[in-house]
């Protein structure tokens, strides 16, 4: 019987220095896991609501700010008057609301200005009960984090310089970056002048809700979308952070902006004014503008197909073909080119007609096709120019089209000589300000080669 007892006891012992074990390992277990714990607490600076913020105040070697939000826009109310960036704030808030230190460091006074915390940027932002604040100091050696310290704890953590770099502030990251404060729907006079002399201007005609050349324009289609397009651009565009350069005129020569090459003014819905003074080739090597606005004192560079709209003139915003007759309400036309007339008759119901008397029919697609480019190489404007400054004379003209429609009057076409590879256009015996090609006198695209191709057709 002893001999099962003792090895019952020994199993007993066994089992229980076992359990011993098991106990030892789970209670390093918790300790380890419980330190673990308390480390990624540790790292974890902030938990709050980025949208609950309502105040920011920055201090950086530039001055001190303050900013507040109302209505969801933030504005400075100490420290400056410029234009805050909006994006700019949000990420502060957002970034700051869970930020996360990658590691920790005890902090001694000896050691604060190894870290660059003995004179540390420092932000604060406020839900109106609570204060976050973080200081900020250098940028690690290697490039890959910032250091940062907090009021409250006696710790030197690192966070990752992406953020850091933002919570790193300055009055460039604070100002805004836009072109323009405005909407889409905010702008209501654009002026642009090209060597001192007016470029073109466009105004926003409240009354017909539309957008407008100058009067002498208005015998021109005006190309609503072009403008709709030009707004869209401005109202997006930014300067890079690395572009937002000096303020104060005194800076104005470094850039080129001694000696504008063009200059513009935008005028907002709310009767405010950017006026903006432009070199256009302050930089032509790398393709840089540079761009001073008077209202913030701030001279900015950008990459010049962002300032296509300095080269633009009133050609740009019309309408570049214009159909004045369809053959499908005209009854007839005549046309003379070079003291050589021809006329036609049109039944388009039933897809007859005559020519210079003698009667066709175009059930045939080919010939409706030939008489529909003869009919609309006078019908629609392919417009390659304008002019309003010039005042020619209906004198000799080079063509001559007169359109007899279904309904109403008239239309008569006309073109003469503009001393160039162009033709002054006259609609109704009035100069319309609109040139076109002269290649619909003489050539493959001309009317008599257009008419050429049809009667040949006609002829079969």
């Amino acid at each position: 019987m002893k001999k099962p007892i003792i090895a019952l006891t020994a199993l007993v012992l066994a089992a229980g220095g076992s359990v011993g074990a098991l106990i030892a390992v789970k209670n390093k277990k918790n300790e380890d896991d419980k330190k673990e714990a308390q480390i990624i607490e540790e790292k974890n600076l902030f938990s709050f609501d980025s949208e609950s913020i309502i105040k920011a105040v920055f201090n950086c070697p530039e001055g001190d700010f303050t900013a507040e939000k109302n209505d969801g826009i933030w504005s400075l109310t100490s420290g400056g008057s410029f234009e805050l960036d909006q994006t700019y704030l949000q990420l502060v808030c957002t970034y700051l609301s869970d930020l996360t230190a990658s590691d920790a460091y005890e902090l001694k006074d000896s050691s604060l200005s190894s870290y660059g915390l003995d004179s540390a940027d420092k932000v604060t932002l406020s839900d109106g009960t609570n204060d976050y604040s973080v200081n900020v100091g250098n940028i690690s050696p290697t490039g890959e984090a910032y250091y940062i310290s907090l009021d409250d704890r006696d710790k030197v953590y690192t966070v990752s310089s992406y953020y850091g770099s933002v919570l790193k502030t300055s009055i460039p990251m604070l100002k805004s970056k836009l072109f323009l404060p405005y909407s889409d729907n905010g702008i209501v006079e654009i002026s642009v002048k090209a060597g001192g002399k007016t470029a073109y201007e466009l105004k926003y005609d409240t009354a017909a809700s539309e957008w407008k050349l100058p009067a002498e324009y208005a015998d021109i289609a005006f190309d609503l979308t072009s403008v709709r397009s030009l707004i869209a651009n401005l109202t997006r565009l930014t300067a890079d952070l690395q572009n937002m350069c000096a303020t104060g005129t005194e800076n104005l020569p470094a850039y080129g902006l001694d000696k504008p090459t063009h200059s513009a003014v935008f005028k907002g819905i709310d009767g405010s004014e950017r006026n903006y003074i432009f070199n256009y080739s302050y930089d032509v090597n790398n393709k840089l503008v540079s761009a001073y606005c008077t209202e913030s004192d701030q001279i900015m560079l950008f990459p010049e197909s962002t300032m296509e709209f300095l080269t633009r003139t009133p050609y740009n915003f019309i309408v570049k073909s214009v159909t004045n007759v369809s053959i499908t309400q005209s009854t007839g036309f005549e046309f003379t080119v070079e003291d050589t007339k021809h006329s036609f008759t049109l039944d388009m119901e039933n897809k007859t007609g005559t020519v210079d008397g003698t009667e066709f029919d175009f059930t045939i697609a080919g010939k409706y096709v030939l008489l529909s480019n003869l009919f609309n190489a006078m019908a629609i404007e392919n417009i390659k120019a304008i002019d309003i400054s010039s005042k020619p004379e209906l004198s000799e003209p080079l063509l001559t089209a007169v359109f007899h429609v279904s309904e109403g009057d008239d239309f008569t076409y006309q073109l003469t000589d503009a001393g160039n590879e162009f033709c002054y256009v006259f609609i109704n015996g009035k100069y319309t300000g609109e040139l076109v090609s002269k290649e619909l006198i003489k050539g493959k695209n001309s009317v008599p080669y257009f008419y050429d191709e049809f009667m040949a057709a006609v002829n079969k």
